[in-house]
């Protein structure tokens, strides 16, 4: 792989109340011992949220606590003001209409709020298992989600698909090139942003 893979805890991940070390703190070779976390790969700062939680049956609602929210919303400042492309992994999409209440992240307008505040290039998200791209809530910053790895639809944006993602620095601006493909290796989607380096701090 051109870089370590980076992962992020999911509602299947967390279904049932566990000790940390038996569970989450297993994952530390790629993801984080506590969340958010960074990883740096160039000049692009992937930062890693836990919104997984157990949840009663039949639903499956994400929720970022406070002390979360909190570091974000500093290392957002920290990273835009040393000119990183400042990417955020979560599973649970921060957009209403993406899924229903009793799946979706049920403190999205918080999250939303530090966003406004701070910025950020890029966030990417799982859970729907379809391949939306949209912006986050209240907010211009690309949302992006993908399809889930061994789906079949009729539905495009619900069959088996990856994203590449090209991150190139500018002088003054990340430019972010999307490239969606399914199963067979066929380009099914391509995007393009420019966002001005450490924008909104």
């Amino acid at each position: 792989m051109p870089a370590p893979p980076i992962v992020v805890p999911g509602n299947h991940d967390i279904m049932v109340p566990i000790a940390h070390e038996k569970s989450l703190a297993l994952w530390k070779e790629w993801s984080g011992e506590n969340y958010p976390f960074v990883r740096f790969i160039g000049h692009v700062a992937v930062i890693g949220l836990n919104s997984a939680l157990p949840t009663p049956p039949f639903t499956a609602y994400g929720y970022l606590s406070k002390s979360q929210l909190l570091k974000l919303d500093s290392l957002l400042e920290t990273l835009g003001k040393q000119g990183y492309c400042r990417v955020i992994m979560i599973h649970h999409p921060p957009k209403k209409g993406l899924l229903r209440k009793q799946k979706s992240l049920l403190n999205m307008n918080k999250l939303s709020r530090v966003l406004q505040r701070r910025g950020a290039e890029l966030v990417v998200h799982g859970h729907s298992h379809n391949a939306t791209v949209t912006t986050v809530e209240n907010t211009d910053i690309p949302l992006v989600g993908v399809g889930a790895a061994s789906m079949s639809s009729h539905c495009d944006d619900r069959k088996a698909s990856w994203n590449h993602f090209i991150f190139t620095p500018q002088t003054n601006e990340h430019h972010i090139q999307l490239m969606r493909y399914n199963y067979e290796g066929e380009i099914m989607t391509q995007k393009h942003w420019v966002a001005p380096i450490g924008r909104l701090l």
